[in-house]
């Protein structure tokens, strides 16, 4: 599993809010990366874990989501493991900011010991920040971020 990305290095990460939207030519600073992702999902994020350099993979725990946050490339692959010794609901939805309002883009019931793939992340996920979750379970913790770039 990869390293997670530091607060300097994370203000270098380019995240696009919008699909369609040119990109900006610079990152925006950490603080304003983390009011969009905490616009788009309702909670604050934890450093996120960097991605974009090939196919992700998310581990569910007993304790939650490792990592809680990613950054992952829309043309990739992410795996979502259910090491758990229960069953879990991976669900991920649109931003509660956007102009359409939230709508549930994945919604997969995982067995313990399963995993579930996005392949392209492209096909279901477009370039946006997507909340994410255990289905019940978003009280004990099993939340994150899902930062899809382009």
């Amino acid at each position: 599993m990869m390293k997670p990305v530091g607060p300097a290095l994370m203000a270098l990460l380019l995240v696009v809010v919008a699909c369609g939207e040119e990109l900006p030519t610079t990152a925006p600073p950490d603080s304003e990366l983390r009011e969009q992702i905490h616009a788009a999902t309702g909670h604050e994020p934890p450093d996120c874990t960097d991605f974009t350099g090939g196919d992700a993979e998310i581990v569910i725990t007993d304790e939650g989501f490792e990592p809680e946050c990613a950054f992952v490339a829309a043309g990739s692959g992410l795996t979502v493991r259910n090491d758990s010794a229960q069953e879990h609901t991976f669900m991920a939805s649109d931003p509660a900011d956007n102009e359409v309002g939230r709508q549930l883009r994945v919604e997969e019931v995982i067995p313990a010991g399963g995993t579930v793939t996005l392949d392209p992340v492209e096909e279901t996920l477009g370039p946006e920040i997507y909340p994410f979750w255990s289905k019940g379970h978003q009280e004990q913790g099993f939340a994150g971020s899902l930062i899809v770039r382009p």
